[in-house]
């Protein structure tokens, strides 16, 4: 008797061993690469969020990678995703990555985008950034944010070593 079973009755069972099957069929795994690379980015510069492509030693991910700026001020990024696979009421990855790339991956966004302030307030000036705070108002360096922006080139790309 499957794991499945104990929860679930027997066509819900057959149905979740399904998607397990698809899933293992169709999530592909890729292993520890020397470098990552991030490129051909889409950014909306207002909200500070967007997608990019990424190359894992010379091998390009099909799927797009999207990220958008976390509470933490940093810029975090999210899988491809396959959404309700054979009707499951559930979204799944579309890869599997090893935490040293997701590291990787996550230094070259931390390279490439600017530090915002994080939600909370400032231990110096009382401040307090949350939701509802101006997007300007979350700038730690504006003349940084504004170079960078008005500076990015589509064709930017980093590469980062993979410990």
């Amino acid at each position: 008797m499957s794991n499945a079973d104990e929860y679930f009755p027997n066509n819900q069972s057959k149905h979740m061993l399904a998607v397990e099957q698809w899933l293992e069929d169709n999530v592909k795994i890729y292993h520890t690469p020397a470098t990552v690379t991030l490129r051909a980015f889409d950014i909306d510069w207002s909200r500070l969020s967007g997608t990019f492509s990424l190359l894992l030693d010379q091998v390009e991910v099909p799927d797009r990678f999207r990220f958008s700026l976390d509470i933490t001020g940093r810029s975090t990024f999210y899988m491809p995703m396959f959404h309700s696979p054979l009707g499951a009421p559930a979204s799944y990855c579309a890869i599997e990555l090893s935490a040293q790339t997701c590291a990787a991956i996550q230094h070259g966004l931390d390279r490439t985008l600017p530090k915002m302030k994080p939600y909370g307030r400032n231990p110096v000036t009382g401040q307090i950034i949350d939701s509802s705070t101006p997007f300007a108002h979350r700038f730690v360096d504006e003349k940084a944010y504004e170079s960078c922006s008005a500076n990015f080139a589509h064709e930017y790309e980093v590469k980062i070593g993979v410990v």
